[in-house]
């Protein structure tokens, strides 16, 4: 019988124990292993090994010991969409979620012989809930699952599970820029896209923050004597734009890009106008949306913001919770999530583009963002059976100069005594 051929019944014959083990299948932790010959102890001797080097790699270490268990033809099933990866793609995934904020591990409950195969059933623990720029995250974890590997000389030769629910959560490497002023800020969110020889250029009278999500970008930043710097900010990574500087966005050797760029500008003046185009990005080329358009009336006040990149798996949910008074704007580059506020709104721009409360829970997508009002926790799911990229941005109130009671239009975060 070919590879294939065993592979093939293999995956119908892991359909029904995934199935029999997510239905409320019975797990006993064995503390000893069956009877058998030789080559079974090696076998159960690989599983020990394969989930501890796993774990291992979750928690930021090396993939070393993990490669070293992989036989040269490897391959990764996903148990629900049969998607296969090779050794190569598999450890990539997992070095990623071992980049992550969250810390995961898998915990063997029981190993049973299954045939010329073994059935693993294991459930995912992960330690205390992610902080990070202010914030706490929390994700629900599935029950146990189960898992089957088919090993050959100690070697793993193919592995097929359900897909997992990790929860990517990056900040920047470095701080974001502060901006002041004594009647309030406009906000903006933008989504660009970028190919070739194209390229994005303004004049940043406030503060931004770039966050690449596909691609890597050209970023050149010029203050006001003419000094320049030119970093490349690779995808998923952070870059800040102090104010008073010119910035210049393109693709790196002339490939796709897509990013997003937040910007907080002062309100010059009491009787300035705030229009809902996204007109602050001076457009040379390429393609833009506006995502998020809105006063943010803080007077008399400095103002500091925290960005995060969240990696949110198909079908999985979170929780946000946040420091009592600040306010959150979430944009999600592709896919879309559901996303609500305990006591308090989700705000997003209407059809004239204009700010609008949501009644009840709010649809954010690659065209709208949403800002949440009110300190409640904030409740984030996937409607996709992919993975979504967010980035979410929090602003605080550092210091306040002047305490105005005076009701403001949407949205109008509570002042601060």
């Amino acid at each position: 019988m070919s590879i294939a051929m065993q592979r093939s019944g293999i995956a119908v014959l892991l359909a029904l124990v995934v199935v029999t083990g997510l239905l409320g299948r019975a797990v006993v932790v064995r503390h000893q292993m069956p009877a058998g010959s030789s080559s079974d102890i090696v076998s159960h001797q690989t599983v020990d090994s394969f989930y501890a080097a796993m774990n291992t790699a979750l928690s930021g270490g090396s993939t070393a010991s993990l490669e070293a268990l992989l036989s040269p033809i490897f391959v990764d099933h996903d148990a629900a969409t049969a998607e296969e990866l090779s050794a190569e793609a598999f450890l990539a995934g997992v070095r990623s979620a071992g980049a992550s904020l969250q810390r995961m591990r898998f915990e063997v409950v029981s190993v049973d012989p299954d045939g010329e195969n073994l059935e693993v059933a294991v459930r995912l623990v992960h330690g205390d809930a992610v902080e990070v720029a202010g914030m706490t995250i929390e994700q629900s974890l599935p029950e146990p699952h189960t898992e089957l590997l088919r090993i050959e000389r100690g070697k793993i030769v193919d592995r097929w599970a359900p897909d997992y629910p990790w929860l990517g959560v990056f900040a920047p490497a470095g701080p974001m820029p502060n901006i002041s002023s004594t009647i309030g800020f406009t906000t903006l969110l933008t989504r660009v896209d970028l190919v070739g020889a194209e390229e994005r250029t303004w004049k940043s009278s406030g503060i931004g923050i770039v966050m690449v999500s596909a691609g890597s970008v050209s970023l050149s930043i010029s203050d006001e004597y003419g000094a320049q710097s030119i970093v490349v900010v690779e995808a998923g990574a952070f870059a800040s734009i102090p104010g008073g500087t010119r910035a210049r966005l393109r693709a790196v050797d002339g490939g796709a890009v897509s990013l997003m760029i937040f910007q907080a500008t002062r309100i010059m003046g009491a009787s300035e106008v705030i229009t809902p185009d996204g007109t602050d990005v001076a457009a040379r080329g390429g393609s833009s949306s506006v995502l998020w358009r809105g006063p943010l009336y803080w007077p008399g006040s400095d103002i500091t913001h925290s960005a995060i990149r969240i990696e949110l798996s198909a079908r999985s949910d979170i929780r946000v919770s946040r420091p009592e008074g600040s306010v959150l704007l979430i944009g999600a580059s592709t896919g879309s999530v559901e996303a609500g506020v305990a006591g308090g709104h989700v705000v997003t721009l209407g059809e004239d583009r204009w700010p609008e409360i949501v009644d009840g829970p709010a649809l954010l997508d690659a065209e709208h963002a949403g800002w949440i009002e009110g300190d409640g926790t904030v409740s984030l799911r996937n409607l996709t059976d992919a993975p979504v990229t967010l980035m979410l941005v929090s602003i605080e109130q550092e210091r306040l100069l002047v305490d105005s009671r005076t009701p403001c239009p949407l949205p109008c975060p509570r002042i601060l005594p």
